[in-house]
């Protein structure tokens, strides 16, 4: 009795298994409803932008300004520059790469500004470079007061936003800062 007990068991259980398969067989093709439609990868993974590194280019992270033509004379420096922090933060943006750039620095009265300077004018360029070829190049002023009894003051390079279209965002890019001199 126990073989016929098991045996209609394993027929139920074939007939049970048989008829959910074709239940779920004929459900696809049941009617015009279409299949539920899943994200793309895209979609899954949205692009976030490639950030390039930036660095003050060697050989512009100072620049001297001298009295009288005086070149290398340090009694004849009226006042120096230099950086003291770069910093980028990069967005998508409609076909690009939005990369903003900041920079901050000090500058320095010598011998011959003590006292004298009131505002100097500082020129900070901003280039990208892709392959070790320039792309883009620009000189941007940032205007630095002294005021009567200061010896030294901090400046700041509004924020500079650049743009990397997005056909070129897989070749790594750099961003260079630093003041618009001649590089020896």
């Amino acid at each position: 009795m126990r073989d016929a007990q098991t045996r209609a068991g394993r027929a139920w259980a074939r007939t049970g298994v048989g008829a959910a398969l074709l239940a779920t067989a004929l459900a696809g093709c049941a009617g015009d409803a279409e299949p539920e439609r899943r994200p793309t990868l895209a979609e899954q993974f949205p692009l976030t932008a490639i950030c390039p590194p930036v660095a003050v280019r060697i050989g512009t992270e100072l620049i001297q300004v001298f009295a009288g033509g005086r070149e290398g004379d340090p009694a004849a420096l009226r006042y120096q520059a230099s950086f003291t922090g770069v910093g980028r933060d990069c967005a998508p943006a409609s076909g690009a790469t939005a990369i903003t750039v900041t920079a901050t620095g000090r500058v320095i009265e010598g011998i011959a500004g003590a006292g004298t300077l009131g505002t100097v004018t500082l020129p900070v360029r901003i280039e990208t470079e892709r392959g070790g070829a320039v792309v883009s190049s620009v000189v941007r002023p940032v205007a630095v007061t002294f005021a009567p009894g200061q010896s030294s003051v901090t400046w700041s390079l509004p924020p500079e936003v650049l743009a990397v279209p997005d056909a070129e965002a897989a070749t790594p890019h750099s961003v260079f800062v630093g003041f618009d001199v001649p590089v020896l």
